[in-house]
């Protein structure tokens, strides 16, 4: 969805819109657990806040630039990321589940890509070779 809303809509404004339908879904659970933030607590909501934004930022940016394939191994990038800032600042040590499931995601992501380069190449090929267009390209192993 992002990727059709990037072609005629600016990042800020994606980013924006998706924080203002999510604020109210969000506020319905949070409301039976609700405690209000200590001034430490409301100085690290602002950082992963800002720090959220740039990222919503900048992948929404990278999709209106390049193809979703391109850009998805990149987005990627959260999963150990998130695994590391839970270690370090929690003390929470990933289970075998995170990694079975960091190695599921790094794979398919990996086969994706490996698979979108080859269509690429079959199509480049195909219409320099005066094929046009129209030229199916066969995914590999099929």
């Amino acid at each position: 969805m992002v990727k059709v809303l990037a072609r005629t809509e600016k990042s800020g404004t994606i980013v924006a819109y998706m924080g203002l339908y999510l604020a109210p879904i969000t506020l319905v659970p949070a409301l039976f657990v609700w405690q209000w933030p200590t001034p430490a607590e409301w100085v690290w909501l602002a950082l992963i806040g800002g720090v959220a934004t740039t990222g919503h930022l900048a992948i929404t940016r990278a999709l209106a630039l390049a193809d979703a394939s391109a850009v998805a191994p990149y987005d990627f990038v959260r999963l150990p990321i998130a695994a590391l800032i839970g270690y370090l600042a929690f003390d929470e040590a990933p289970d075998i589940w995170t990694w079975v499931g960091a190695a599921i995601i790094f794979s398919a992501t990996l086969y994706i890509t490996h698979r979108e380069a080859q269509l690429q190449r079959q199509l480049a090929a195909r219409e320099a070779s005066g094929s046009g267009s129209e030229a199916q390209v066969t995914p590999p192993g099929g």
